[in-house]
């Protein structure tokens, strides 16, 4: 148990180092909220317990965590980060109450098993989509995502919702997903099973999806090419202004965060004359890069804007 207790400490002291959740590619405009302060997102961010996430209207937010599963948002999506951390696995001897483990926890387990990844995430507004990845059937993780009035418990390995003013959805693409409403808990184990709940009314009886419908719902929560995305690792940067007061540039930069704009100020020198330019970087080729120039040419402050890496 101490050694346990130990590797649990070494284990939380890495997750300060390297996030449990980080922002893996986004198409802005999009603002990480912590503390009570709203900023704009940034791709490769270290996302933490009590964060929030807004998505604007165009935009999506891919989001990695350490277990290998990602988590996609749609636009106008308002996402909060209720719990992450590493816990010990849940132990259980067999019988009701490994059952009810299962239903309540996603994951059950008997004996010593290592720590697992312990999340509850929450989608207040818009679409998403949960996909594990290749540990996706080891019980390493225990996930659970509240849409509107309900909550799924993770076993599946691909889950996708939406919360909405006329009601809450949760289907099923593929695995297992146990959903809790009220008191109520049910399993959906069928790909392309789906739970509803209309907007102040009771829960209606399990439906099924099409596969048309289920890729028209995928595609609210996908990147779209072309439109700016940006990755941790992309090398290609939007020059969107320069001048030689460096207030000026700060001025829309500030317009553009108030946007959902992350950009940065930074000094270059052309013609033997300082200048203060302001960028947004991280776009993942030359056709993203163009795209996302496009949609900011004219506005904000921002004129004539070129691109480079």
């Amino acid at each position: 148990m101490r050694l346990l207790l130990f590797l649990l400490s070494l284990l939380s002291l890495s997750a300060q180092a390297f996030p449990l959740m980080t922002v893996e590619a986004l198409q802005l405009p999009a603002w990480l909220e912590r503390g009570g302060v709203r900023q704009p997102l940034l791709p490769g961010a270290g996302i933490r317990q009590g964060d929030g996430l807004v998505v604007g209207g165009g935009g999506r937010v891919w989001l990695s965590l350490s277990d290998g599963s990602r988590v996609k948002l749609g636009e106008l999506a308002d996402f909060r980060v209720t719990e992450l951390g590493l816990a010990e696995a849940p132990k259980t001897t067999g019988g009701p109450s490994r059952e009810i483990a299962r239903q309540r926890r996603g994951v059950a387990h008997s004996g010593e098993a290592p720590p697992l990844l312990a999340a509850a995430l929450e989608v207040a507004k818009g679409a998403f989509r949960f996909t594990t990845g290749s540990l996706g059937q080891t019980g390493r993780r225990e996930v659970r995502i509240k849409v509107g009035a309900a909550t799924a418990g993770i076993r599946g390995t691909d889950v996708w919702g939406k919360s909405s003013d006329e009601k809450d959805l949760i289907c099923l693409i593929e695995g297992q997903v146990v959903v809790q409403h009220g008191t109520k808990l049910l399993s959906l184990q069928d790909p392309l099973s789906f739970f509803v709940v209309p907007r102040g009314q009771p829960p209606l009886p399990v439906g099924a999806a099409t596969e048309e419908e289920v890729k028209k719902w995928a595609r609210e929560t996908e990147l779209e090419p072309g439109a700016g995305i940006l990755r941790h690792d992309g090398g290609w940067q939007v020059n969107l202004f320069a001048s030689p007061e460096r207030q000026e540039t700060e001025t829309i930069r500030a317009r553009l965060a108030e946007n959902g704009y992350g950009a940065e100020v930074v000094e270059v020198t052309v013609k033997g004359k300082r200048f203060h330019r302001l960028r947004i970087g991280g776009l993942a080729d030359r056709a993203e890069a163009e795209g996302l120039a496009r949609r900011l040419a004219g506005r904000y402050g921002v004129a004539a804007p070129w691109v480079s890496n």
